[in-house]
């Protein structure tokens, strides 16, 4: 006999062919070893196959016992049921008992097995529900000085994702399904409801919370929504986003501290590429990749270093030599920064420094600062 041209057809064809029982147990083995499908599930699906066991093997032997296929499903069915419609022939010998009383049970069982399963799928998930909102509830009634965000679009995404990497206490209000699904598969603490509404406002902590940034893709529901946060707390900080320059001026009518503008911050970054790239080297330097940040600006207050009240800047400048920090500015007492620091500058109660450098060197210059600037000999002179 001629060897065949593709030898390895017929071996495939034949890999091919339908095994119902090997399907059966790669069935069984993706559903109950290889995939994350709950308990109440699995339970459903034995209920389901034992009724259709029943439903094959009754009928094969109500068949073997002269039955047609018809009468013998038929009659199969109303006993699985249990609908007490009558039996179709008379089940007088021992063997019509023995297959309708097995018929009886099994499917008493494989029924009982499916109620149950819905039942508890349809009761945990409503209490899984209900006990996830509480706990939400009591985070957010724990929370102080955290902040609340309106909208969870891809400014909110990014925006949460640089407060978590600062370890800042957020909370997001959102009523979108889809995405309160994914809030709640990440952990994050949220309120579904819509931030216009001041209930939804209250049930995320505004009266406690330290700013509010309002992150809507559209301006008009942001600037209800700077109305309403001003109006439940008049000294809540509002950072609200504006989508069209128009919309800059009614925001900060609103009540809005600082307005961003994408259109706005982004001709900047072209306009300065081309004119002063420094400028935004050094700003990629404070936010590039949050994960990796390489310097950053922290405020030090003077208020509990009186030894530097009414010393110069330039005097001050010896005293922080050797500080792994950049002082590069001052914030006075009616908020606004000077940029550089001046050298004649005396400080007074309410000053801060502007200090930039790495995150990691920050705590010990603030706590080398304050060590060297309490040795800071001031000049004699009335500060009063």
């Amino acid at each position: 006999m001629p060897e065949p041209l593709y030898p390895n057809l017929n071996a495939s064809h034949k890999r091919r062919g339908f095994y119902p029982i090997r399907f059966l147990i790669g069935l069984y083995s993706i559903l109950f070893h290889h995939s994350g499908l709950a308990v109440e599930f699995q339970r459903m699906l034995w209920g389901v196959g034992l009724v259709l066991l029943t439903l094959v093997f009754g009928s094969l032997g109500y068949m073997a016992c002269g039955w047609s296929f018809s009468d013998s499903v038929y009659m199969v069915v109303i006993s699985v049921t249990t609908v007490g419609y009558g039996e179709v022939k008379p089940v007088s010998t021992g063997v019509l008992r023995l297959i309708t009383g097995t018929i009886l049970l099994t499917g008493l069982v494989g029924n009982a097995l499916v109620v149950s399963a819905i039942a508890e799928i349809l009761i945990s998930r409503s209490l899984r529900k209900e006990l996830g909102r509480k706990t939400l509830e009591e985070k957010i009634a724990r929370l102080v000085d955290h902040v609340v965000i309106v909208g969870y679009g891809r400014m909110g995404q990014q925006t949460v994702q640089r407060l978590q990497h600062a370890k800042v206490e957020i909370v997001v209000i959102e009523n979108h399904p889809d995405v309160i699904n994914q809030l709640d598969q990440a952990g994050i603490i949220y309120v579904a409801g819509d931030g216009i509404n001041e209930a939804t406002l209250l049930a995320a902590g505004i009266e406690r919370a330290k700013s509010v940034l309002c992150l809507l893709n559209n301006d008009v529901d942001n600037v209800f929504v700077t109305l309403s946060a001003r109006q439940l707390n008049p000294t809540v900080r509002i950072i609200s986003k504006a989508d069209q320059h128009s919309s800059l001026r009614k925001m900060y009518q609103a009540g809005a501290n600082h307005v961003v503008s994408p259109s706005t911050m982004g001709s900047w970054r072209v306009s300065a590429l081309v004119v002063n790239p420094l400028v935004v080297e050094l700003s990629e330097a404070i936010n590039a990749g949050f994960g990796e940040m390489q310097v950053e600006l922290h405020e030090l207050s003077l208020a509990g270093i009186p030894e530097v009240l009414g010393a110069d800047f330039q005097s001050l400048q010896t005293a922080i030599l050797g500080i792994k920090a950049v002082v590069v500015g001052i914030r006075l007492p009616t908020g606004r920064v000077s940029f550089p620091p001046p050298l004649d500058h005396r400080f007074t109660p309410g000053d801060s420094l502007i200090l930039l450098g790495r995150p990691d060197d920050i705590p010990g210059c603030e706590q080398v600062m304050r060590e060297k600037m309490k040795r800071v000999k001031r000049p004699e002179m009335d500060i009063s």
